[in-house]
């Protein structure tokens, strides 16, 4: 019997651990943010890396890296992130330009931002529209694993006890 309850303690802080790492080695911001404003500056890097391959590389593709005067931002975090009136950088690559589009000083550009070493256009348009004041939620993938993981490991340990009292109770006396 002390065999099944070390098991079930092990299982349960391989659960309780593999949430906690789930957390912790999550990639993505909690929320995406609708943001317009105004480019002050546009300049274009061609694709390269830098930093240095034996301890941490950072690559790029062809990308526009556009100074943005932030003249809305949806509600929420995103207020903090991207304050009214602050000038932010936001990236765009190359490849995510739609067909016929010229980013030009002083222009009008909405979209929604990502960060991944650096902020991110995921879609944009060019021009005034109407903002979208409500932030948009990442669905965390690392976190749902990490709870699926939890689930299915405490359904283990469920099945496991179960097993172990069932089969003590099926024993004939000697």
């Amino acid at each position: 019997m002390k065999k099944v309850w070390v098991v079930v303690i092990v299982l349960f802080l391989a659960t309780v651990l593999s949430i906690n790492l789930s957390l912790a080695l999550s990639p993505l911001p909690p929320l995406q943010c609708s943001l317009e404003g105004t480019i002050k500056n546009v300049e274009f890097a061609e694709a390269g890396c830098s930093g240095s391959p034996e301890f941490s590389e950072i690559c790029w593709v062809d990308e526009y890296r556009l100074e943005l005067e932030v003249e809305g931002v949806s509600t929420g975090e995103c207020e903090s992130a991207y304050p009214l009136k602050s000038i932010q950088e936001i990236i765009v690559n190359k490849e995510e330009v739609n067909e016929g589009d010229v980013f030009e000083v002083n222009s009008k550009i909405s979209g929604l931002t990502f960060r991944r070493f650096g902020t991110y256009f995921t879609s944009y348009r060019l021009g005034l529209f109407e903002l979208d004041a409500s932030p948009i939620l990442y669905d965390n993938i690392l976190f749902f694993g990490g709870i699926i993981v939890g689930v299915i490991v405490l359904i283990i340990i469920i099945v496991f006890v179960i097993y172990k009292f069932v089969k003590k109770r099926n024993r004939l006396p000697p």
